[in-house]
């Protein structure tokens, strides 16, 4: 288990390679310093995720102060192509994408460096707590197994969210986020 918790600062077997090459920390090091500041900004925000996210969450969770919701896609496009976010799965027109657990890792760290963590996770919290309230009067409606579906699909994410509010003391936005969540 202590292998797994230090994976990103694991030696190479060549001593003699390039720095970015001897660790898994220098290489991701090495790509992220290529990014841009939008990009590592997003990418930081984005380790907040537990489990997979869409386009529509990262939206309504990711933008605030630098980063804009209208450059969200051109921003998670991007990162995509630099293999940095991968595509999971298409849900009906809806594609779901996640990190890689050591890059989320990683960007986590680095969201924690940036001293915008609790920041971060306050967005996530409030995020959800809107998307779900939107949500729950239609789960009584025909459709409702599209939004139970997405509720399933956000489980993980919806408990970090759970967490982040009863460890900072947020009980009222804890209680706005279940009372959305009752019927589920």
């Amino acid at each position: 288990m202590e292998r797994l918790a230090g994976r990103l600062d694991v030696l190479g077997s060549n001593t003699n390679a390039e720095a970015r090459h001897q660790t898994l920390r220098s290489a991701i090091d090495w790509s992220y310093q290529l990014l841009s500041p939008p990009e590592r900004l997003l990418l930081q925000r984005l380790s907040v995720f537990a489990s997979g996210f869409t386009l529509h969450t990262v939206e309504a969770i990711c933008s605030w102060g630098e980063l804009e919701s209208a450059s969200v896609l051109e921003l998670l496009t991007s990162l995509i192509q630099k293999s940095l976010v991968a595509v999971e799965s298409l849900d009906g027109d809806e594609a779901r994408y996640r990190l890689l657990e050591t890059l989320r890792q990683y960007a986590g760290e680095k969201l924690e460096t940036s001293g915008a963590r609790a920041q971060t996770h306050d967005h996530y919290l409030d995020g959800f707590s809107r998307l779900v309230e939107k949500i729950a009067p239609r789960l009584h409606q025909p459709d409702q197994h599209r939004w139970l579906g997405w509720l399933v699909r956000e489980q993980d994410n919806l408990r970090v969210a759970l967490e982040w509010a009863h460890r900072q003391h947020r009980y009222e936005a804890g209680l706005r986020l279940v009372t959305a969540l009752y019927h589920f």
